[in-house]
């Protein structure tokens, strides 16, 4: 799984990563095949791939919906 690093996160997000952190880190603990690596740029895309399905979403910075979440 690759997770925005926090330093690119605004405030709400950065809380929502430091309470996150600590489920990542027990899932690592728990499955020995689930990894978790930080990238350090702002998120432009949001992918989530279950099973056979793959779901790709851009993020637009300073925009916010129902359909997309806010970033910066």
């Amino acid at each position: 799984m690759l997770i925005a690093d926090k330093s690119v996160l605004n405030d709400g997000h950065k809380r929502k990563a430091a309470e996150a952190e600590h489920k990542l880190k027990k899932l690592a603990s728990d499955y020995g095949n689930f990894e978790y690596k930080y990238y350090n740029h702002l998120p432009t895309h949001s992918i989530v791939i279950i099973d056979d399905e793959c779901i790709v979403g851009p993020i637009f910075p300073d925009v916010n919906s129902r359909d997309t979440q806010r970033f910066i």
